[in-house]
């Protein structure tokens, strides 16, 4: 283990509340603890998280030792890491023994195992009929298969006048709770293979991507005649098909499922605590899909319920911040414009902040996809309002982003965007290099679509011509009607901004127009 980085990661990530158990403990102890001195000192050391959402350890051990001076001889100091390191997880373990079902069956079983080692079997059997009902009303398999065959081996050791019918129906109940675990694990696997090819381009689906989409739509575990039983096998059932329908661009098919979705965490509402993180995920790609037909009626209602979701810690917050703040941006960007009297920058501005203060907030756990739809939506949104300068500053952000393979499609419609930016203020400087470099880039990763052909033509003559320009604008308008738009990312803002110009109206009335309509 690196100690030292490890145990400084350790304590920079615990909140206040952890940070306040933790020293309860400690002060449990008597005596002098060094250990605990060395908590106080690298809690004081400076870090921050990298922009990019990648943890950035800065650890400096020359400072540390600096800090803590003569208090612990450097001979001791690589073990009091060590001992602390153990110490914290220790009064983790002890404060979030409670904060999930799996912890709490975790410790009912290893109490379990107490008991039998002390011979109090009465306790044991009551102590099991307790577990046994958590992992029922929660369908926690896994562990209901282990204290079933812990009861059946006890049944074995120590019931002298057991029958063999009794241990008969304990195995036949393990066998069946190892079927269910089963049929959700193959439904978790089928769900991520669909999820895969979601993620993959589709505008142009390659005969692969083509088979494997009527494979999965084959799949019997997803007909509509298939009846699954247990709440995750409903809730996997659903979603696949949801995602699926998104894949075969049938996006009213997946609100139908999405709808049935929402049917069955209804149907369980203690499952939405158990479950947080999957209700806010599930929830938000619900609307998101609304977001694609452009029904809006069920944002503010749904935000609402989301924002209500008790969080137990930083994972789940974090996940909490990073799809609520997208509905939210997303609800702003094509409702609230509409309905906002005032500065609509300044707005947008303040909404922006809380955004980025969430990122920073919770760098470590941002997915690169999520952070790149929140740059790529505060660019279009600043476009869309013609703050044309604050939308090139995300542009570029989205550009120095370290390298990935996730939402390229939101990465090559940046640079795109940024083309039209400067065709619309007339930078003709800028103009030249920045065709010259969108070119390079298409080339470089062997991406010509006709798309992205089309629209660089387009501009580049828009750019050269003088004086009237109806002509160019209405050929451009043409032009797009060839291709598909629920195809192409950025279809509908190329599209929106060529209308305009023909209207001689702003980007937000034409969005208003399509949007009400």
């Amino acid at each position: 283990m690196q100690t030292s980085d490890d145990l400084f990661l350790l304590i920079k990530h615990l909140d206040k509340a952890e940070k306040r158990h933790f020293k309860l403990q400690a002060g449990l102890q008597k005596g002098d603890k060094d250990y605990l001195k060395l908590f106080d000192a690298i809690d004081a050391l400076p870090w921050t998280p990298s922009e990019n959402g990648e943890t950035s350890p800065s650890y400096d051990e020359r400072l540390l030792k600096k800090k803590l001076g003569s208090k612990i001889s450097t001979s001791q100091l690589h073990v009091t890491k060590n001992y602390l390191y153990g110490q914290i997880l220790k009064s983790l373990r002890s404060l979030y023994e409670e904060a999930t079902t799996e912890m709490k069956l975790a410790v009912l079983l290893s109490e379990v195992k107490i008991l039998e080692q002390k011979g109090l079997y009465e306790q044991v059997t009551k102590k099991l009929a307790t577990a046994k009902n958590l992992a029922l009303k929660f369908e926690k398999y896994s562990a209901l298969v282990d204290l079933l065959h812990f009861e059946a081996n006890l049944c074995a050791r120590h019931k002298s006048n057991v029958v063999e019918n009794e241990l008969s129906k304990l195995y036949e109940a393990i066998f069946k709770y190892l079927e269910l675990q089963a049929l959700e694990i193959r439904y978790k696997s089928i769900q991520n293979e669909a999820t895969a090819l979601y993620r993959k381009n589709t505008r142009a689906r390659d005969e692969a991507s083509n088979l494997k989409l009527q494979s999965l739509q084959n799949e019997s575990l997803l007909q509509p005649d298939y009846r699954p039983v247990t709440f995750l096998s409903k809730i996997f059932f659903h979603y696949t098909n949801a995602i699926l329908s998104l894949v075969d661009s049938n996006p009213h098919q997946a609100i139908l499922h999405y709808q049935d979705l929402q049917a069955v965490w209804t149907g369980y509402p203690h499952f939405k605590e158990e479950y947080p993180s999957n209700f806010i995920i599930y929830t938000t790609n619900y609307l998101v899909c609304c977001h694609l037909v452009k029904d809006y009626s069920l944002f503010p209602a749904l935000i609402n319920d989301l924002e209500k979701v008790p969080l137990r810690n930083y994972d789940e917050k974090a996940e909490a911040f990073q799809n609520i703040w997208y509905l939210r941006q997303l609800y702003f960007m094509n409702q609230q414009v509409f309905e906002i009297k005032g500065d609509l920058t300044s707005e947008a501005k303040k909404l922006v902040k809380e955004i980025e203060n969430g990122l920073a907030k919770y760098a470590p756990r941002i997915v690169k996809a999520r952070q790149l739809s929140f740059y790529h939506n505060t660019a279009v949104m600043f476009f869309a309002l013609a703050a044309y300068n604050e939308a090139l500053e995300w542009l570029v952000k989205i550009q120095q982003i370290a390298k990935t393979d996730q939402r390229k499609d939101l990465q090559l419609f940046a640079r795109l965007l940024q083309l039209v930016i400067f065709t619309e203020k007339g930078e003709h400087l800028h103009i030249d290099n920045a065709f010259k470099a969108f070119e390079y880039h298409l080339k470089k990763e062997d991406k010509l679509h006709d798309f992205e052909g089309m629209v660089t033509r387009n501009l580049k003559i828009i750019a050269s011509r003088k004086g009237d320009k109806r002509t160019v604008f209405k050929k451009f308008q043409k032009d797009l009607e060839r291709f598909q738009p629920e195809k192409i990312q950025g279809y509908e803002e190329i599209s929106i901004w060529v209308e305009s110009k023909l209207k001689n109206t702003t980007f937000l009335e034409i969005l208003k127009s399509r949007t009400l309509t």
